[in-house]
């Protein structure tokens, strides 16, 4: 699942993940790949968009706290402007989903972004196998 930001007071710096939605739905179709405005649903909404993903990919701040909802074994791919990451501490203790931060340094390296969205699939499949099908028919 992609979250895409609404109302940033950085809108310089936030990602719109144009790049990386269309590789991830050329990888695992369209039908895998969700792309929501957090800031447009309901907390129960949110809930539930987050607990059926088996990634999730959004900038840090408002719209990445969502990430409590992820079920164990899941991934969160969080993009962070500048050099502090306040919520840190969160993120990286919270034990039953996997962090990876992507600097803005590194939001031009596709590629690499794409390899970790595959490495958090292959996770996931590992972790839950009747959840993510060979096919990749669970939204990312």
């Amino acid at each position: 699942t992609f979250s895409l930001p609404v109302g940033s007071s950085r809108p310089d710096q936030v990602t719109n993940f144009t790049t990386e939605i269309m590789l991830a739905k050329e990888m695992y179709g369209e039908a895998a790949v969700k792309v929501v405005t957090m800031g447009s649903m309901s907390v129960q909404e949110q809930a539930q968009v987050v607990r059926d993903s088996a990634v999730y990919v959004s900038n840090h701040g408002g719209g990445s706290a969502s990430s409590i909802f992820l079920e164990p074994g899941s991934g969160a791919l969080l993009f962070w402007h500048g050099n502090i990451r306040l919520d840190h501490g969160f993120y990286e203790s919270a034990g039953y989903f996997r962090t990876n931060w992507v600097s803005t340094f590194e939001r031009e390296q596709v590629n690499r972004t794409m390899a970790l969205i595959e490495r958090e699939v292959q996770q996931m499949a590992v972790r839950w196998p009747d959840i993510v099908s060979a096919k990749r028919a669970t939204p990312i």
